[in-house]
């Protein structure tokens, strides 16, 4: 076995010293970039954090906007459902018109074929039948300004002049028919007569 001479220890010392240096400045570096990674990591988390709350608070925007736009089709429907319903009664209102009939609906063609053919039990039960067809009509065409009210009340077979009308009308609370249906009778005698016979033969009678 050789010796080691003092030129190699030396030199082995100088290799040791170097690879220490190397070794140090090694570990400094790996240091710097954990460091970095950390530094990196953190930054990550944060701008992930952001990105996080953003997206809770876009979710929470569109959450609104999609309850404002359900309330929107919900009016919308209600309003297009409205609208159909409308658009029934002014084709009713068209059809009526196209007829030509006159302000009573039609109703006195009918009662003189029942006065002239049926008995006076079927006219009298007919008369109680319709009447509150009769009023939701005028009540109708009255609030589509399709005619008015003294046409109306000029016009109303006098088989209509009854305490059974009276009582419908104050209960569906058409105030307005009401009052010119009142004038009448005071107005013109006949028609208050009409009032008292037919008010008696419609309570007093079966249907």
């Amino acid at each position: 076995m050789s010796k080691i001479t003092e030129q190699d220890r030396t030199m082995m010392i100088k290799h040791l010293r170097e690879l220490s240096k190397l070794s140090t400045k090694g570990n400094i570096k790996h240091h710097s970039v954990i460091e970095k990674n950390l530094n990196h990591t953190i930054q990550l988390t944060k701008f992930m954090q952001e990105d996080r709350a953003k997206i809770d608070r876009l979710n929470a925007v569109i959450d609104m906007k999609q309850r404002e736009i359900d309330e929107l089709n919900s009016k919308q429907m209600d309003l297009l459902w409205n609208l159909a319903k409308q658009e029934k009664k002014i084709a009713a209102l068209e059809k009526f018109k196209e007829q030509d009939r006159p302000n009573d609906f039609g109703l006195i063609e009918r009662i003189s074929y029942l006065n002239k053919y049926a008995s006076s039990k079927i006219l009298f039960h007919f008369v109680r039948s319709t009447i509150p067809w009769y009023i939701n009509c005028v009540a109708s065409f009255i609030e589509n300004s399709q005619i008015t009210l003294f046409q109306i009340t000029s016009s109303i077979p006098k088989y209509y002049f009854n305490l059974l009308t009276l009582l419908y009308i104050l209960k569906q609370k058409k105030f307005k028919i009401l009052v010119y249906f009142l004038l009448t009778l005071v107005i013109n005698p006949i028609r208050l007569i009409y009032f008292i016979k037919f008010s008696f033969i419609l309570t007093t009678r079966k249907s």
